[in-house]
């Protein structure tokens, strides 16, 4: 196991409220399943109407948008926890949802649990993400020159992106990642999503103080009284072209990967390097919302500056 694999195991609780269980087969479902009327009891149990509802603690819960599983990654191996004693699950698809089935389960009423379910080899990516906040098309002045941010406003984080290579869906769940060694360490703990099978997910690591991300924009020119103001008819609005600026520093000893994510409320012109775009779906407004992303790869104790325009109108 190194920088770019790591092993992966999917392990589900069990808590048996109801009942003795022996010998039964046990299913474990990936995916969204419908039941709509599972708080209904049927007339032939609930005889008199009297049963409005099933207690929240009762209810069957299946839902993989819920973390109702507990997931462990390791960048570097799987560090060695108790398992209760299960047999291997078998796996088989139905629909859209997929279930893993142990064999020959049992567990007393009141018994608590956790099982193997899956255990693999995964392909891993460190990659390193930061959020810079949106712009305000009420803003009616800019700055003329540029004015930077402190370093603490755009906080970058470490993550790690994993691909789903085998043929079943990892469910939505808790995520341990443990770096092993001659002393397991574990690295953080985050959420991992619902994710298909030949699809991949984020988790994130830890907040990264040693890569320094600075932003500033200045108004380059504008051009008074376009057009009238939708929202207000006495009023007009102007079309201010606003360039803004990036720089990037990079304290690490070893080159990184990284995400820059921003949203853009305006019309997007041109930008020093490549960024990806997708615009928002609006009814109303002069200025389209448009997510975008930068990709680029920094060098080891290197700096990088990254240039963009865009148009947004703006209050007279």
């Amino acid at each position: 196991v190194d920088e770019r694999n790591a092993k992966l195991s999917l392990r589900a609780e069990v808590a048996n409220n109801l009942e003795d269980i022996t010998n039964a087969d046990l299913n474990f479902v990936v995916g969204v399943p419908n039941f709509r009327f599972t708080e209904r009891l049927s007339s032939l149990v609930d005889l008199f109407g009297g049963i409005k509802n099933i207690p929240a603690q009762d209810r069957v819960m299946l839902s993989n948008a819920l973390v109702s599983q507990t997931v462990g990654y390791a960048v570097d191996g799987v560090a060695p926890m108790p398992s209760f004693p299960s047999s291997d699950a078998e796996g088989s698809e139905q629909e859209d949802l997929f279930f893993y089935t142990i064999k020959n389960f049992s567990l007393p009423k009141g018994g608590r649990g956790y099982f193997d379910i899956l255990e693999a080899d995964i392909p891993i990516r460190h990659i390193y993400e930061a959020s810079i906040n949106g712009n305000n098309s009420n803003q009616r002045f800019f700055q003329q020159e540029f004015l930077f941010t402190p370093n603490d406003q755009n906080p970058v984080y470490h993550s790690i992106r994993v691909d789903n290579k085998g043929k079943s869906p990892w469910t939505t769940g808790s995520a341990m990642v443990v770096k092993k060694g001659e002393r397991s360490k574990p690295i953080s703990q985050d959420m991992l999503t619902y994710t298909a099978a030949g699809g991949h997910s984020f988790i994130k690591l830890t907040e990264a103080p040693d890569v320094r991300i600075k932003h500033a924009e200045k108004e380059i020119a504008r051009k008074d009284r376009i057009i009238k103001n939708p929202q207000n008819k006495g009023y007009y609005l102007d079309l201010v072209t606003v360039e803004g600026q990036i720089k990037i520093r990079n304290y690490k000893s070893k080159s990184i990967d990284l995400n820059l994510r921003r949203t853009i409320t305006g019309l997007l012109q041109d930008s020093s390097i490549k960024w990806l775009k997708a615009e928002r779906v609006q009814r109303s407004g002069q200025n389209p919302i448009i997510d975008v992303c930068w990709e680029t790869t920094i060098g080891a104790g290197e700096s990088l500056e990254i240039s963009y325009t865009y148009q947004v109108y703006v209050p007279d």
